[in-house]
């Protein structure tokens, strides 16, 4: 996976469209988490797949990158609590580390309201 990685010279703006924060996939591993499921990444010779509470990794190859997830629709009570819930836990979390956004890029935030 590939990153514009924030040049510690010049921040670009959370809210600036370009600007890849990272912040959209914690957002879906956090909701395949919340609703009982898994995220799998995928590129090259690697497959990643995040569960509830542990990681495999296994080898494979593909040509490119893919993302997969997997929910458990009957587990949805109240979507955009939710998405509001872990938004906050990871504007938190992301207070805590250095040179991370403090809050959700534009894109991340078009998945709310």
């Amino acid at each position: 996976m590939t990153s514009n990685r924030p040049n510690t010279n010049s921040f670009p703006s959370a809210d600036d469209v370009r600007t890849n924060s990272g912040f959209g996939l914690y957002m879906i591993s956090q909701i395949c988490r919340s609703l009982g499921g898994w995220l799998t990444l995928v590129s090259g010779t690697d497959c990643l797949r995040y569960y509830d509470k542990s990681i495999a990794l296994k080898n494979t190859f593909f040509n490119g990158t893919a993302v997969g997830i997997r929910i458990q629709p009957s587990k949805i009570m109240n979507f955009q609590k939710t998405i509001d819930d872990i938004r906050r836990n990871g504007e938190l979390e992301a207070k805590s580390i250095k040179h991370a956004f403090k809050t959700a890029s534009s894109p991340s935030k078009g998945l709310m309201n």
